[in-house]
């Protein structure tokens, strides 16, 4: 039938672009037979008609949904549809986009018709929409409308295999009747895999006593997002665009399983419980990425006293956390600091005026904290090359 066997016409095809595949698919019955199980493993998505109308058609489609086992869904940012200044054509982008959100949500109504669905990922609009950032919408903005009526959407009609979820920023705002329903619980109970990011919309990184991102960061993230997921989760990851800490209640929580961790803009320190949380799991985790996760310094810290630094922290990994393999620690951009910064390992203080603030001294026992990064580099390169040993 074929010029070239099969196993080498089936990794010629692997290796053509998702455009080429469409095309040979098309061309013959046997290659339609080996190209469709290569083309439909991810379906990529845009929050628009013809991307919701596709994934139902595809859904409908038992010879094709039986391959789908990744569905990404990437939101336009429509700030940027608004530009004409004439009001009507707003109002008929306004229109369409809700029109966007209902099919895209009749269509994620079919996901239970993917068999071998295990991952979702839902990528929102990547800064703040909502008019008043201090207080909870009576009007959500479509971002916002689309990220819970997918949410629900999904746990309502969950794919039988899935397993992991990414939820990239979602905006921090909460919302009991989505996250506390009995049917996103039982989602969030079943997965193995959860990541997602937080949108907070503030100027001044610290300030979080306003209501909704203090309910958001100690109800919505620790009881309804993670607490559920205690069970049978083995990888977590959590980052926000501003640095939180204080605000997140760790104490309760426990993954029995968990084996990677990622941390991004949570800090360590003073009325944390980030410290805690992380050697509760000691036993279990095997992979631990730090990025931009400072030291937070009590009020009125005075550099003479006794305070738990980096060193403290990282010879505690090297000395507890006996399976781990995999360490990152990163310092982005930010807190005061220069592009050029080579600095990991950072330590800051809460001003009212400025939110957190890097802090410039130096502290005596900060001292050890290279030695100490160094220390734990080479404990976990020694380990992970005796594990690789037959």
């Amino acid at each position: 039938m074929y010029a070239l066997p099969v196993e080498l016409l089936h990794h010629i095809i692997a290796l053509s672009n998702p455009s080429a595949q469409a095309v040979l698919r098309v061309t013959s019955k046997g290659l339609h037979n080996l190209v469709t199980p290569l083309l439909f493993p991810i379906i990529r998505l845009r929050d628009t008609v013809k991307c919701a109308e596709s994934l139902k058609a595809v859904s409908e489609n038992q010879a094709v949904s039986r391959y789908v086992e990744q569905v990404w869904l990437e939101v336009i940012d429509y700030v940027d549809k608004w530009k004409p200044e004439r009001q009507m054509r707003q109002l008929e982008n306004l229109r369409a986009i809700y029109e966007a959100i209902n099919v895209l949500r009749s269509a994620f109504e079919h996901l239970n018709s993917f068999t071998s669905l295990h991952t979702i990922r839902l990528k929102f609009i990547s800064h703040f929409l909502e008019e008043d950032a201090m207080e909870a919408p009576e009007q959500p903005s479509p971002d916002l409308q689309l990220q819970w009526d997918l949410l629900t959407t999904i746990t309502a009609h969950r794919p039988p295999s899935l397993h992991t979820l990414v939820l990239e920023n979602l905006t921090a705002m909460f919302n009991d009747e989505v996250y506390d329903s009995a049917d996103v619980k039982s989602l969030l109970a079943s997965l193995k895999h959860l990541r997602f990011g937080v949108v907070s919309g503030m100027e001044v990184e610290g300030y979080y006593l306003q209501d909704r991102l203090r309910d958001f960061w100690n109800v919505t993230v620790p009881q309804q997002l993670l607490s559920p997921a205690q069970a049978n989760l083995t990888s977590l990851a959590i980052t926000s665009d501003q640095a939180v800490g204080p605000e997140i209640t760790f104490s309760p929580l426990f993954f029995p399983n968990l084996t990677s961790l990622s941390l991004h803009k949570v800090l360590f320190g003073w009325q944390t419980e980030t410290t805690e949380f992380l050697f509760k799991h000691k036993g279990t985790l095997r992979e631990l990425c730090l990025d931009s996760c400072p030291i937070l310094l009590p009020d009125g810290f005075d550099p003479v006293y006794t305070f738990s630094y980096w060193s403290d922290i990282l010879r505690c990994i090297a000395s507890e956390c006996l399976h781990l393999t995999s360490f990152s620690l990163f310092h982005t951009y930010g807190w005061g600091t220069s592009e050029n910064e080579d600095l990991r390992m950072v330590y800051v203080w809460f001003e009212w005026d400025d939110g957190y603030v890097l802090c410039n001294d130096i502290l005596k026992g900060a001292l050890e904290d290279e030695k100490a990064l160094e220390e734990l580099v080479a404990t976990i390169d020694t380990r992970r090359n005796t594990s690789l040993r037959p």
